[in-house]
């Protein structure tokens, strides 16, 4: 299994980066993990921001990856539900997902078109780099839970 993280925008946050690896590397016995940070654009209007991440974050999308993307009018789910939707895709026989975080401004309509499924960590505005943290360890989170490991604690 192969799991992809693309982060639209840099983070100089020293603390995000160094938890967003440690939770990278605690996914690494379950299934290869790789980052790619999507150029974002800047100097623009909101409008012309998400149309210009567009080009670069479709680019980035492989068209044999499960692509969930991160958005806030997703759909939520409990760890135990994401977990178990992991579980569902890959019985489907999907082996590579990519999940996606959007720029500032979001993503547009093609992007979310371009995604198999849409996930909102929480009904709660988080800041973008924040997001990134959540997202890495809730999916450690979900191989965990799916190997029966200590980790989770219902």
């Amino acid at each position: 299994m192969e799991v992809r993280f693309l982060f639209t925008g840099k983070t100089k946050d020293p603390w995000v980066i160094e938890g967003v690896k440690h939770y990278q590397k605690r996914i690494k016995p379950y299934a290869v993990v790789s980052e790619e940070v999507i150029k974002e654009a800047q100097r623009l209007g909101p409008v012309a921001i998400k149309i210009d991440e567009a080009k670069r974050q479709l680019t980035a999308i492989k068209k044999s990856d499960f692509i969930i993307l991160l958005d806030d009018k997703g759909k939520t789910q409990t760890s135990e539900g994401f977990a178990g939707l992991l579980l569902k895709w890959q019985e489907q026989g999907f082996r590579q997902f990519s999940f996606l975080i959007g720029g500032a401004y979001g993503v547009t309509e093609e992007v979310k078109n371009a995604c198999n499924y849409s996930l909102s960590l929480s009904a709660l505005t988080f800041p973008h780099q924040l997001v990134r943290l959540m997202l890495v360890e809730q999916t450690y989170r979900a191989f965990s839970i799916l190997n029966n490991e200590k980790y989770h604690h219902p």
